[in-house]
């Protein structure tokens, strides 16, 4: 059972750093984190970035289990997932990247 759980934690674990590989997928997460929770077109905005791009990139997040979304009336924001380590990680990265 334990053998499981430990499995478990190492596949999350490498699930939210290989999410961490990409360096838009980071930027994503700081805009996330910056300011809580923002729709595709938001960011897009904000990066510059199309929407598709954007959109492949929220998918394979939120296929991490990294972020999370609500659809309100015709939108769909997206917001980090609770997670402590993502957390820290992030505090440390927007010391030295402060997105717009």
């Amino acid at each position: 059972m334990e053998d499981k759980i430990i499995k478990n934690k190492l596949h999350n674990f490498s699930n939210l750093f290989s999410s961490f590989s990409n360096p838009w997928r980071i930027y994503i997460l700081l805009l996330l984190y910056k300011y809580k929770k923002l729709c595709v077109n938001e960011i897009a905005s904000k990066t510059g970035f199309q929407q598709a791009f954007i959109s492949q990139n929220l998918q394979k997040l939120r296929a991490q289990n990294i972020v999370k979304y609500k659809r309100i009336k015709q939108k769909v924001f997206y917001e980090l997932n609770e997670n402590e380590i993502l957390e820290k990680i992030i505090i440390c990265l927007m010391k030295e990247i402060e997105p717009p």
